[in-house]
């Protein structure tokens, strides 16, 4: 089964710190798109599908923290992956910026964008 993807994901390692129902874990950020992250945890998490958290991401070497509203929506050993929800303009531009220079391809990015507000 071959997967579709819409939007790239860039590999990304940094901390990482998920509250979910008042718990806070901290793990690895190992990759981040526009619509979601992909975490990395010491143990398994052990929360459900659909489960609404807030997802902050301190950038290395920056004062930078992004900040997001998120759902739990896939789950693989000890990584969950994450879908935004909700996020402020800072954190969005931040993660924009951090996507092109990371791609090196910033028109694709502006077309995720594009794609992303047509088809949240």
């Amino acid at each position: 089964m071959s997967e579709k993807r819409y939007f790239g994901r860039v590999s990304f390692g940094t901390d990482a710190r998920l509250d979910i129902d008042g718990q806070r874990m901290t793990g690895a950020l190992l990759d981040i798109s526009l619509k979601g992250a992909l975490l990395e945890f010491e143990l398994p998490p052990q929360i459900k599908a659909k489960t609404a958290c807030h997802l902050s991401i301190h950038l290395p070497n920056s004062d930078v923290v992004l900040d997001f509203n998120a759902e739990a929506v896939h789950f693989h050993d000890r990584c969950i992956g994450v879908k935004f929800t909700e996020s402020d303009p800072d954190s969005f531009s931040h993660l924009r910026r951090l996507l092109e220079l990371n791609t090196g391809d910033p028109e694709q990015v502006e077309k995720e964008l594009h794609l992303l507000f047509q088809h949240p």
